[in-house]
């Protein structure tokens, strides 16, 4: 991630901020977020006869937020007050809406399901009509509105240029193919950095306290920071956050490209911190280095060739040699320094490899440092 590109985001979000969020009433979002599981909630629980101006009045809840010119809210209450689908569409509704606990390839099939089943409808009713249309955008809104504490919300074009600045190319797909825990990914990673950023925090906040300066009590307290995630990102592209910041929209090749050096600087710190963890804990036991052994007591090592180790003890002359790895891998020697004990633990297998232990760590040192400009 360009931390540098995305604290100029910030920078712009903040000196925007009433502009943003009273001037053109983005506020609303936390507004509506606030309403809409009880209005849901009711207007699922209604009988057939009542349920369709019952969703009808959360749609007009959500004014323009779900609905564009595809109107895919619309046809939901269409659906129900027109075509006799109220039993259909209300157990979709259940069915997206329901708990899973966390999971987000649950959550996936669930949306795919949804707007699979609106597709049929919409088929069975409205054949050949560009209106109604569900995708991951609509559906993402219903959950996230639903939930916002544990969900995102997703706008393509949006989310897209947004990632292009951040310099997050990890592919999340599209249609209704979305895959959530690349897109959830960035957006958690976007939270992170607004609950590391003081300023940010402070301007939200202020959002929260009316005119009056008491509490309102008309928002979503959005303790998460979802609803303010997806402010930021809806604002870069129509508040023009991205102001003052060079970037270029990678094409599908040189983004393909980057992500596997990502993948490859990923795989080369694994064996960087690897190799790095087996030289500290040879160290050690490296000649000069004091041990105790269970049976022999303190000594000081006098020679350590990868295999065998030889230790002058401080109470006895006549202790055999030691095979390296069995007698550490037993825990019959161990270093004198408590810290150097935790360090070499089960690595017996480890100790075995001593002669190739410098040149492995050399090679994945060289080879991380390389991608490390890769790595988030």
């Amino acid at each position: 991630m360009n931390t540098a590109n995305l604290n100029s985001i910030f920078a712009n979000y903040i000196e925007r901020f009433d502009y943003i969020t009273y001037t053109h009433e983005e506020i609303y979002k936390w507004q509506i977020a606030k309403e809409f599981r009880a209005k849901m909630d009711a207007a699922l629980a209604a009988p057939d006869e009542e349920f369709g101006q019952a969703l009808l009045a959360v749609k007009n809840l959500t004014e323009n937020l779900i609905d564009s010119y595809t109107q895919p809210f619309q046809g939901l209450c269409k659906y129900v007050q027109e075509k006799g689908e109220a039993e259909h569409v209300r157990s979709m509704l259940k069915a997206l809406l329901s708990d899973d606990n966390g999971s987000l390839s649950e959550r996936s099939r669930k949306n795919r399901e949804f707007i699979e089943e609106c597709r049929l409808l919409r088929e069975t009713h409205y054949p050949g009509s560009f209106l109604y249309k569900e995708d991951y955008h609509s559906t993402s809104l219903y959950v996230f509105l639903y939930d916002p504490e544990h969900n995102y919300a997703f706008k393509a074009s949006h989310a897209l240029k947004f990632a292009d600045c951040i310099e997050f190319y990890d592919d999340w797909g599209s249609g209704a193919d979305i895959k959530l825990d690349v897109f959830y990914r960035m957006c958690e990673a976007l939270v992170e950095e607004i609950k590391k950023c003081p300023e940010v925090l402070a301007a939200d906040a202020t959002r929260f306290i009316g005119k009056d300066g008491k509490p309102r009590t008309d928002l979503h307290p959005d303790v998460a920071k979802h609803i303010l995630a997806f402010d930021i990102i809806y604002a870069c592209s129509t508040y023009d956050l991205f102001t003052g910041i060079h970037f270029s929209r990678p094409n599908s090749k040189e983004k393909a490209f980057y992500l596997e050096q990502m993948q490859k600087a990923a795989a080369a710190k694994e064996s960087f911190e690897a190799a790095k963890g087996k030289a500290v804990a040879m160290v050690a036991l490296a000649a000069g280095k004091r041990v105790i052994h269970k049976t022999y007591g303190p000594g000081t090592v006098q020679a350590n060739d990868g295999k065998y180790l030889d230790i002058v003890y401080d109470k006895t002359s006549s202790a055999p040699r030691l095979d390296m790895a069995i007698a550490v891998g037993k825990g019959m020697v161990v270093p004198e320094d408590d810290n150097a004990s935790d360090r070499i633990k089960n690595i017996a297998d480890v100790l075995v490899q001593h002669k190739s232990i410098e040149n492995k760590y050399a090679y994945a040192e060289r080879d991380y440092l390389a991608l490390s400009d890769y790595i988030d």
